[in-house]
């Protein structure tokens, strides 16, 4: 499991009773080009500021392989 669906599921546990969220959809935004991503965690397609953001040091393909893994949409900004 990587750092982002761990953090996807720790947001949705039960022992955080009123305070889960339930992240509906996952941003990366690409912060450094092949090395540096965000994912940013929404709960409503319609928000404008994530409930959090998880940046990690990756190579562009693990980047993809988490995007997969997570149904992550593209940000427009991002270069492709």
């Amino acid at each position: 499991m990587n750092a982002v669906e761990t953090r996807i599921w720790e947001l949705g546990s039960f022992e955080l009773g009123a305070e889960k969220k339930f992240v509906r959809v996952v941003r990366r935004k690409e912060i450094i080009d092949g090395k540096r991503y965000a994912w940013l965690l929404f709960v409503d397609e319609k928000d404008t500021e994530p409930v959090d953001m998880i940046v990690l040091d990756v190579s562009r393909e693990e980047a993809r392989a988490i995007d997969l893994v997570v149904g992550t949409q593209r940000m427009s900004e991002e270069r492709k």
